[in-house]
């Protein structure tokens, strides 16, 4: 079971990948990203009170659907934000900081064996996207709106 739940969670991203790339959206990066993280951490949710391995299975295709529509809007926020010539290192540290995420969360999934860990962990993040949309400079505003 352990191998498949990030095998379901991959085709979540993959089938939410091609819809997500399907057609436009409205509205613009920095809405898309809260909108986005905002779903990836609800989707955890139907994880955390999943009754059985098969009910977990299938639960952890919702933030799959988000997934990938989250980090490729991160990578684009991420593009928009850099300074001219450093887009390069912004997209580095953006993979640091999600390796320190998945660290950090794998390290405290120990001590603190909760199934509302990686919910919490989602929810947070989501609210910081949520409050740096809200921060941006106005050279930013094509990130923001």
């Amino acid at each position: 079971m352990t191998g498949a739940l990030p095998a379901a969670l991959s085709a979540g991203a993959v089938i939410g990948g091609l819809l997500y790339g399907a057609r436009p959206w409205r509205g613009g990066t920095g809405r898309h990203l809260s909108v986005l993280s905002a779903a990836f951490a609800a989707g955890w949710l139907l994880l955390a009170i999943a009754p059985t391995p098969a009910a977990a299975l299938c639960a952890v295709l919702v933030p799959g659907l988000a997934m990938a529509p989250l980090l490729g809007t991160g990578f684009v926020a991420t593009s928009a934000l850099a300074p001219p010539g450093r887009t390069t290192e912004a997209h580095a540290l953006l993979v640091a900081a999600l390796d320190i995420g998945c660290a950090t969360g794998t390290a405290a999934a120990g001590p603190v064996h909760t199934p509302l860990l990686l919910p919490a962990g989602a929810a947070a993040a989501a609210l910081i996207c949520h409050t740096a949309r809200r921060r941006l400079t106005p050279s930013a505003a094509s990130c923001s709106s």
